[in-house]
């Protein structure tokens, strides 16, 4: 994330009261999808309910969804400040200037799962390879049901009441880790995400139980 700044300067921002907490808890799942050029998830079909998603997981061309098994230890970092010319005579008194944010890494684990759950997961690396420039591919991310209410994290638009997921890059999955004896299989998977790519989050809460969803085979 960059730093733009207004030229020239206006008044001081206005601050926003906090009402309630907004916190992003567990993340237990992901759903993948290729950019849409609109978002797929709109008032008529609201991301709130279960039918729009089996749509989209029963749909065969670019607007398909593919979901993740169950997600263990998802962690993402906050972005660090990027700072150039520090401590050098290249900036006013060496103190340098901040440019703006790094990207991030979200890490995660999934455990016990096929091969073949590994070989399909493995596929997505292609799509959200970063030569691209612009990602082939999207996340969607569910968070734990809590008191039976279950959430999903997605990048709002412009439009009220429509979504669509993060783009994200370097999707990878590691090769398999065990720890021996009383333990689970782990593979370990990463995605990078530009800073920015969050401004437009969005918690949104759910009529269903995303971990009741399931990928449905299509040609």
């Amino acid at each position: 994330m960059a730093l733009v700044c207004e030229c020239p300067l206006g008044t001081l921002p206005n601050q926003i009261d906090v009402t309630c907490a907004s916190d992003l808890d567990q993340i237990v799942k992901l759903a993948f999808q290729k950019p849409q050029a609109t978002a797929p998830f709109v008032t008529a079909d609201p991301i709130s309910d279960a039918d729009s998603w089996t749509a989209l997981l029963s749909a065969s061309g670019d607007t398909k969804i593919v979901l993740s098994p169950a997600t263990a230890n998802v962690v993402i970092p906050s972005s660090e400040a990027v700072y150039i010319g520090e401590n050098s005579n290249e900036s006013v008194n060496g103190l340098g200037y901040y440019v703006g944010e790094n990207n991030i890494r979200v890490t995660g684990e999934i455990h016990s799962p096929s091969q073949e759950v590994i070989d399909a997961l493995n596929e997505l690396s292609c799509f959200s390879d970063v030569t691209f420039g612009a990602s082939q591919l999207t996340v969607y991310m569910f968070v734990r049901r809590i008191k039976g209410v279950s959430r999903v994290v997605a990048k709002g638009t412009s439009v009220a009441g429509s979504y669509q997921g993060f783009q994200i890059f370097n999707f990878r999955v590691s090769s398999v880790g065990s720890e021996g004896y009383q333990t689970k299989s782990k593979y370990m998977f990463s995605f990078d995400m530009q800073p920015d790519e969050w401004k437009d989050m969005e918690i949104v809460q759910l009529g269903f139980n995303p971990l009741s969803l399931a990928n449905v085979a299509t040609t």
